[in-house]
């Protein structure tokens, strides 16, 4: 698991110096490297906490692409319900990933609810589904040549 807040010094020297220290190297390469990914972030004003935004600037694009992942957010009420969806869903198809249909977003009031639970279970349904079509290593052109037109 890797927690901005541990890097959020190094992530803001990178941002200004274009110079990654050995840790944020680490934090990316093992990022790039993973089969699937579940991304979460705290929604501040409708969208994505800015340390989340700043570190995914310094990922490389193609570092992600075919990358099975699980949008998830935290929040302080229902009404930021479409951020996983609307917001983050957006970021990750610039990196060209494959976000499962499901995302979560929890208040706390949702934490230890059947409800959330049930979605938890469908999101890494969704997520374990994925890595295992391959879908992360298949190159994208034989991905390409493999629609109908």
């Amino acid at each position: 698991m890797i927690t901005l807040r541990d890097l959020a010094t190094d992530i803001a020297e990178a941002s200004v110096t274009f110079e990654s220290s050995n840790r944020l190297t680490a934090a990316i390469s093992s990022v790039a490297g993973a089969d699937g990914l579940i991304v979460a972030s705290p929604i501040y004003k409708a969208s994505y906490s800015g340390l989340f935004k700043e570190f995914w600037d310094l990922v490389p694009r193609d570092a992600i692409t075919n990358m099975p992942m699980i949008l998830a957010a935290t929040g302080g009420s229902n009404r930021h319900a479409l951020v996983p969806d609307v917001v983050m869903r957006g970021l990750f198809a610039f990196f060209r990933a494959v976000p499962t249909a499901t995302s979560l977003m929890a208040t706390k009031e949702d934490f230890d609810t059947p409800e959330l639970e049930n979605r938890e279970r469908r999101a890494a349904s969704e997520l374990g589904a994925l890595i295992l079509s391959g879908v992360r290593h298949q190159p994208v052109d034989e991905q390409i040549d493999h629609v109908n037109w």
